[in-house]
């Protein structure tokens, strides 16, 4: 709101004019009127935070958890802005109280759906409802990642949104809903996040809805593009020696896994151990039916 614009506004003039230690002391004795507005002690508080937590490695990290645990503890949900909920939320969160940052990020979507910052509460909830084991709370997650997207035109958050949606639904094995998710990742070209993970999983969408001669094109690309995103590309390799082999190419399948182990082999990873291994057992049963 308001408030939030003014004390953007008035840290930035300190951000100018002051040095960090001066702007810190600027905050710490900023007059707050003897009314002791909470919304305005709120953003005061957050400011110093902010400020201590930009200090970087010299940043007394015990003192900025003293300062959010004392902020949590008494501040007023219903007299506090958006923001410093948020903030405080996502240190609880980080702390392990993931039932009361839940608590912040649903009064805010419940009461203040059109204040300020509730994209941040939108995304956070998110985030927490996609790692439940509750079928209806990732659901819950996808429909939140969506409001994201399509609501708000900040492209850090619209990015991580996709990514969040379409990674729920691949784990459900919802192929045809998490392809429009991945192709709507891939058709920005300013989203670096996860390309890999986007090409590959838009690959393994093609595979699980029935066109797996696409899918082999595209796992190519991901292991001739991101070679070294061996989460990726080894798993890109895998799948598509695999394609070629249920279509009865086993010759074509041990050279794929040839090319892996020429490239990959030197280096350290399960999906490496894993060609390895279907490598040995599928020359074996090629030379046995020669």
């Amino acid at each position: 709101g308001r408030l939030g614009e003014l004390m953007g506004s008035y840290l930035t003039f300190l951000d100018d004019h002051y040095s960090p230690d001066e702007v810190i002391s600027k905050i710490r004795t900023f007059p707050v009127p003897d009314s002791d507005p909470k919304a305005l002690s709120a953003w005061l508080q957050i400011a110093e935070i902010e400020k201590l937590e930009r200090l970087g490695e010299v940043a007394d990290r015990s003192e900025i958890d003293t300062k959010y645990r004392t902020l949590a503890t008494i501040l007023d949900i219903e007299e506090t802005p958006n923001y410093p909920l948020v903030k405080v939320a996502r240190w609880e969160v980080a702390n392990g109280q993931e039932d009361r940052a839940k608590k912040k990020y649903e009064f805010i979507l419940e009461e203040r759906a059109d204040g300020a910052h509730v994209e941040m509460a939108m995304f956070d909830l998110a985030n927490m409802l996609a790692t439940s084991p509750s079928v209806e709370d990732r659901d819950r997650a996808v429909s939140l990642f969506r409001s994201v997207r399509e609501q708000f035109e900040i492209p850090d958050l619209q990015e991580a949104s996709v990514l969040g949606g379409g990674r729920i639904l691949i784990q459900k094995g919802e192929y045809g809903e998490a392809m429009r998710w991945w192709r709507d990742y891939l058709s920005h070209g300013n989203w670096l996040a996860s390309r890999p993970e986007a090409n590959f999983s838009f690959g393994r969408c093609l595979e699980e809805t029935g066109k797996p001669k696409e899918a082999l094109k595209i796992y190519a690309s991901v292991y001739a593009l991101f070679p070294g995103q061996l989460d990726w590309s080894t798993q890109a390799y895998l799948r598509a020696a695999k394609i070629l082999k249920a279509d009865g190419r086993d010759g074509d399948a041990l050279l794929v896994l040839v090319d892996m182990l020429k490239r990959l082999g030197h280096l350290e990873h399960p999906g490496v151990d894993e060609g390895r291994e279907f490598f040995t057992r599928w020359k074996q049963e090629w030379i046995a039916a020669q």
